[in-house]
């Protein structure tokens, strides 16, 4: 069942690029072209991260071997997202269309496919879930939470990513707004990724050094790097551009704050996420105000 969400996903994102590409015999190559780059590179920088990431530093003699493991959570979801968007870019050189133009159309498509991916976790046992939940809380039924093996209750934090993902992906596909070209996928890829600072931090099992959860950091980098590209991006020389990028490493920093505090302080866990929450509306407030005043 999990292969048949993988195919499931590919196919769905095959068939809405192709339509946003037209709709031709030649949007229908061009997607598929797109969509197998981007599924080859996408598994690829997925095995490729999680080994540079996580078996390089703690234990570089199981380095090569690790590239054969075929465990799931021996891939890094973040670096599969890297990969895919390396293969929409290279398929976008290889039939000559503006890169900006084939990323605008696929990564919403790509966030799609994100939210078949995570809900193909459900196959996996309890590789994306989060903590116990209460067997009298409301929440502790489909879909808010899974049970293990013992029939305990735990949180279905995959769930909730694909819901997200979901969200952001039909979002931006069916937005009208005209943007210069490259901005939806700017803006698709920074709120892609926002929520997942959150949902990294709730999932149990993630790839971690000590208590930095990895792809939660390379989530914090993405968003600070995408609003310092929104304003770098900015026509003209005003004063003070880079001040968004500012706030948002004082965000970035407020969030890594709460995660090590999370369960080291006497602030109550559901407190922490209520900041932490706050910090990313505000993160994406400035990255809202930064592509505003850059297409202005």
């Amino acid at each position: 069942m999990y292969a048949l969400w993988i195919a499931s996903g590919l196919l769905v994102g095959l068939l809405i690029l192709a339509c946003r590409l037209g709709g031709g015999s030649r949007s229908y190559c061009v997607s598929l072209l797109t969509v197998a780059l981007s599924a080859l590179l996408g598994v690829a920088a997925a095995k490729l991260f999680y080994v540079l990431l996580i078996t390089v530093p703690t234990a570089p003699a199981d380095a090569l071997g690790a590239f054969l493991y075929p465990d799931a959570d021996t891939f890094s979801v973040f670096g599969g997202g890297a990969g895919a968007l390396a293969g929409a870019w290279l398929s976008a050189r290889l039939v000559k269309v503006k890169p900006a133009f084939l990323l605008d159309q696929f990564t919403p498509c790509m966030a799609l496919f994100f939210a078949f991916l995570r809900a193909a976790e459900r196959e996996l046992g309890t590789i994306g879930v989060g903590g116990y939940v209460p067997s009298a809380s409301p929440l502790a039924r489909f879909p808010f939470s899974i049970p293990n093996i013992y029939g305990e209750q735990l949180y279905a934090v995959f769930y909730l990513e694909a819901f997200l993902a979901l969200l952001c992906g039909l979002a931006f596909l069916l937005c009208r707004r005209s943007w210069p070209e490259g901005v939806r996928a700017e803006l698709c890829l920074f709120f892609l990724a926002l929520p997942q600072v959150i949902c990294e931090s709730l999932r149990a099992r993630c790839m971690k050094w000590g208590f930095v959860r990895i792809e939660q950091l390379l989530c914090g980098l993405l968003l600070l790097g995408l609003l310092w590209y929104a304003c770098k991006s900015e026509s003209g020389l005003r004063k003070r551009r880079y001040v968004p990028v500012l706030l948002g490493a004082l965000c970035i920093a407020g969030i890594g704050l709460l995660e090590f505090g999370l369960y080291k302080s006497g602030i109550p866990v559901w407190l922490c996420y209520c900041m932490m929450a706050v910090l990313l509306a505000c993160l994406a407030r400035l990255e809202a105000f930064a592509i505003k005043r850059r297409s202005a």
